[in-house]
């Protein structure tokens, strides 16, 4: 594959999060852009087209990290790594530079963003509907061990077992407790649509990593509260922060500093490269947790959720009837 341009790939990034969230519509206007940018494999495309009019996500996802995998190993010089003191063209060159990274991290934080968003959703969905039923599962288990045990009391296997009953049962109750958080509110595709694209405006004009170290602290308290208001899906907080950092001008002072001397364009340059790095690995934790992969293999979650909640109280059953615990594990998606 040839090395896609910036805006390609932000786009797939897009389209990858907007896949996790199941956003048909939105996911149907970046597929018109791909097209329209002429830079992928027409056969890729219709593959890609064809799992999200079917709402295929799982299958959606999968191609686009594979497109974006592919990019990523046939870019000579990763984006994230390149070295922007080195480029030719004095300060010109080097401020462009910076503003491509603050670009590139303003789109990972706001993929970051929506990934925990999305996560903490999911989270929440589970403790609320599963969270009783798997506690009440796990402690007739460690019971049911438990008087086992003790009617043999020489069983090691058997101690092994209890042991990993009891540990288990704790181990979720302080998940549920570590859990037990608002989730967020429920709103519109269009105040979906309006909530993504403030945040974006305000968070370029308040991020801490894209102004000068006397505004840094300032910034950084307004960054916070933007952050915590768009993972909560407060769109009146979202916005009122974003009409206040517009009516203070702290945009333009932001602005005004990333113009800076050579050293300065410098450091912030370097420190850019750092907070991407930072922001990459994140994301790639977040991808690899058990909730995620649950969100990318299931295109119907209401039907998840209906099957564990039977195959729970299924089990919860049998144990009441004094039937052997299942010897299999739980995907908790926690």
């Amino acid at each position: 594959m040839d090395r896609l341009d910036d805006t390609v790939l932000e786009r797939l990034r897009a389209m990858r999060s907007l896949a996790i969230v199941k956003d048909a519509a939105a996911l149907a206007q970046q597929m018109e852009r791909l097209r329209t940018a002429n830079a992928l494999d027409a056969r890729r495309l219709d593959a890609l087209d064809q799992a999200i009019q079917q709402s295929a996500y799982g299958t959606a996802m999968a191609l686009i990290e594979t497109l974006l995998a592919e990019a990523n190993a046939a870019a000579d010089v990763p984006s994230s790594t390149a070295d922007p003191t080195q480029a030719a063209g004095g300060e010109t060159t080097l401020q462009a530079d910076v503003e491509r990274l603050e670009e590139k991290l303003s789109e990972l934080e706001q993929e970051e963003a929506e990934l925990q968003r999305v996560l903490h959703r999911f989270n929440a969905r589970y403790r609320d509907e599963l969270g009783p039923l798997v506690s009440t599962l796990l402690r007739l288990r460690k019971e049911q061990l438990e008087q086992s045990l003790y009617a043999r009391r020489s069983d090691r296997q058997r101690r092994r077992a209890y042991n990993k009953a009891e540990a288990q049962f704790e181990q979720f109750r302080s998940v549920l407790e570590a859990t037990d958080e608002t989730p967020p509110a429920t709103i519109s595709d269009e105040e979906q649509a309006r909530l993504k694209a403030t945040y974006r405006r305000a968070s370029k004009l308040c991020h801490p990593d894209m102004v000068e170290a006397s505004a840094e602290e300032e910034a950084r308290d307004h960054f916070n509260a933007l952050r915590e208001a768009y993972q909560q899906n407060d769109l009146a907080r979202v916005e009122a922060i974003a009409e206040t950092l517009e009516e203070s001008g702290f945009g333009q002072r932001a602005e005004a500093s990333a113009k800076s001397d050579r050293s300065q364009l410098m450091a912030r340059a370097a420190r850019l490269r750092r907070r991407i790095a930072s922001v990459e690995e994140a994301l790639d934790a977040l991808r690899a947790t058990d909730a995620h992969q649950v969100l990318r293999q299931t295109d119907d979650l209401d039907a998840y959720f209906d099957a564990l909640k039977a195959r729970l109280r299924r089990e919860i059953r049998q144990l009441r009837r004094g039937q052997p615990a299942s010897p299999h594990g739980l995907n908790r998606g926690m």
